[in-house]
C-alpha cells in the first residue's frame, strides 16, 4: 500500500488490484469503473504515447470534466533506487507524488489507481482528474499579453523560485522540469505552481556520494528549466533574479557562483538537443562556455 502519511490524500482498497483516492468512490460505482479490467477499457484521445506507456484524455458522459489515464504495459524499475527490487512505475509516480503531497505541492488530484505484477510483466494504471484553471508554464510565456506584463511576471518568478526551492530544500530532484511540465494558476497577483510528470523523480538517500549526486540533479533541474523559458522575454535578469529567489540570498555568494557555472556546463552539454532550440536560450549563452 502507498503511504500516504502527512499529504492531505487518503488511498484505500476498491476491488482486486485496484485503489481508489477518498471523495472517489461514488463517482468509481456511477462510471462503472468497479474491476482492474474496466480501465483499460476505457476511450478517450491519446495525448502522449512511448513503447510502455499512453496517456489518455477523458471526459464521463455529458460532464465537462476532464480526467487522464495513464496506462502502463510491462513497464518497471530495478536499480538502486528500488534496492534492486523489480517495482511497477505507476506505483513509483504514486509514490513520488505523496513526497511532494508532503510538500504541500499537492494540486493534483488522484482518482484511482491499479496494478496487477508478475516476476517481469504487469499493466498498471493511474487515473488523475485535470488541474482546473492551471496552465503550464509554456503557455503563460506565450501568451503576449501576459509576458509584456513585467509585475504578474514577477510574480510567476517568484512563485515558480519558491516551487523549485520547496523540491530541493526537501530532497528531491524533478528531472524533468521542462517548462510545460509546470502548471501554474493565477489566484490574484499570485501564482499556485504544481510539477507533473513525476515519475523519474529523485530523491536523495544515505549512501555513500549520494548528497553529491543529487546537487548536480537539482542542478540539471535548474538548467532544463534554465533552457526551456523562452529569450528574450525572460532576460538575464530575471533569470538572475530567480536564482537569488531560490538561493533566498540578496546577492550572490561563491557558492552560488560556483553553481551557476554548474548550471551552465550541463546547460551547454544539453542545449545542442532539438527540443531546446525554439527558446533562443541554449546558444546564446553558453556556445562561450
Amino acid at each position: 500500500m502507498i503511504n500516504t502519511s502527512g499529504t492531505r490524500y487518503s488511498l484505500g482498497p476498491w476491488s482486486e488490484n485496484v485503489y481508489v483516492f477518498r471523495g472517489w468512490q461514488d463517482f468509481l460505482k456511477k462510471n462503472t469503473l468497479l474491476k482492474f479490467e474496466n480501465f483499460f477499457e476505457l476511450n478517450g484521445n491519446v495525448v502522449d504515447i512511448n513503447k510502455r506507456s499512453v496517456v489518455h484524455r477523458i471526459t464521463f458522459g455529458e460532464s465537462t470534466d476532464v480526467f487522464y489515464l495513464k496506462v502502463h504495459e510491462n513497464y518497471t524499475r530495478k536499480d538502486i533506487s528500488t534496492f534492486f527490487k523489480r517495482i511497477p512505475v505507476v506505483q513509483i509516480e504514486l509514490e513520488n507524488l505523496m513526497y511532494y503531497g508532503r510538500c504541500r505541492l499537492d494540486a493534483l488530484e488522484p482518482v484511482a489507481t491499479g496494478w496487477q505484477y508478475e516476476k517481469k510483466t504487469g499493466r498498471g494504471f493511474l487515473l488523475l482528474q485535470d488541474l482546473t484553471g492551471f496552465k503550464s508554464l509554456q503557455k503563460w510565456l506565450s501568451d503576449t499579453d501576459f509576458g509584456h506584463n513585467k509585475l504578474l511576471l514577477q510574480k510567476m518568478t517568484n512563485n515558480l523560485a519558491d516551487m523549485v526551492s520547496t523540491i530541493h530544500e526537501n530532497g528531491l530532484a524533478h528531472t524533468d522540469l521542462y517548462s510545460w511540465h509546470i502548471f501554474m494558476k493565477r489566484v490574484g497577483d499570485d501564482f499556485i505552481c504544481q510539477p507533473i510528470d513525476l515519475e523519474r523523480t529523485e530523491k536523495s538517500g544515505k549512501w555513500l556520494f549520494s548528497q553529491w549526486f543529487m546537487q548536480r540533479k537539482q542542478a540539471r533541474d535548474l538548467a532544463v528549466l534554465f533552457l526551456t523559458v523562452p529569450w528574450p522575454l525572460v532576460s538575464a535578469t530575471g533569470r538572475l533574479r530567480f536564482f537569488l529567489r531560490y538561493r533566498n540570498h540578496p546577492r550572490l555568494t561563491k557558492n552560488d557562483k560556483r553553481l551557476i557555472r554548474l548550471i551552465l556546463k550541463i546547460a551547454k552539454r544539453l542545449g545542442k538537443r532539438s527540443k531546446f532550440k525554439p527558446f533562443g536560450i541554449g546558444e546564446r549563452f553558453t556556445s562561450s562556455l
